[in-house]
């Protein structure tokens, strides 16, 4: 199979990018999120905020399921904002995604969560949050994330579900485009099913497609997944 080295190179370069940017909150740091709880607010630590809630069928127990991100607020410090213009990463807002199940007295039970998942807001080479939806489909969590620049655009999307235990990752999709060559890449991570095709963008040369598979050793977990950590071919840079 013939490498997709632009997109490969715009690949690296953004993972690089993330591996920079991106901070995740010290444990030690973390905020108490309470087991159970009467509503949900009383699942938003002081000093955080709801950005996203959504509500369904991830088939835990009879009944919807509810998750949540909560986001640390902006601290409006000019000293800290200071900081920040010197140091981008200082000025980034750690998520967290929270998933809930209630019960039939309508108090909500926190069965999962995750400091790693959502991307922040801010450190990024576009002024556009990468976080783009949470939602739930068919007993299954989806966590999309959208980028785009002058010349290039993406889109990762994860689906996790709950199995026995855990959430975990049934589904990852990536895709991108640039001025020279598109891409998407399919994986099922517990069949070990992978697809994917490229083009290039300005051809009228059929799409190359294929698939193979590939076997994990260990399912991902949603509760200490880190997007784009999961290396599936890193000679075709095919990186989820």
């Amino acid at each position: 199979m013939k490498k997709p080295l632009p997109i490969l190179f715009m690949s690296l370069i953004f993972i690089m990018h993330v591996t920079h940017a991106q901070e995740f909150i010290p444990a030690s740091q973390l905020p108490e999120i309470p087991l159970s709880a009467s509503d949900l607010e009383s699942f938003i630590p002081v000093g955080w905020e709801l950005i996203k809630t959504v509500s369904g069928d991830l088939d835990l127990l009879p009944g919807q399921e509810t998750a949540m991100v909560i986001q640390k607020k902006h601290v409006n410090n000019p000293e800290l904002e200071a900081e920040a213009a010197e140091s981008p990463t200082q000025s980034e807002r750690d998520r967290i995604l929270i998933i809930l199940t209630s019960s039939e007295s309508g108090n909500f039970f926190r069965v999962s969560q995750s400091e790693h998942i959502i991307f922040s807001d801010s450190g990024w080479s576009s002024s556009t949050d990468p976080f783009h939806s949470l939602e739930i489909k068919d007993n299954n969590l989806i966590v999309n994330f959208k980028g785009k620049t002058v010349k290039a655009s993406w889109e990762i999307r994860y689906s996790f579900k709950f199995i026995t235990d855990a959430f975990y990752l049934a589904h990852a999709f990536s895709t991108g485009k640039s001025e020279i060559e598109s891409f998407s890449y399919e994986y099922y991570p517990f069949s070990g099913e992978l697809n994917y095709e490229f083009s290039e963008t300005d051809s009228s040369t059929k799409k190359h497609k294929d698939k193979k598979q590939h076997r994990l050793a260990e399912i991902p977990r949603l509760d200490n997944f880190v997007p784009l950590s999961l290396v599936i071919d890193e000679n075709e840079g095919i990186i989820f």
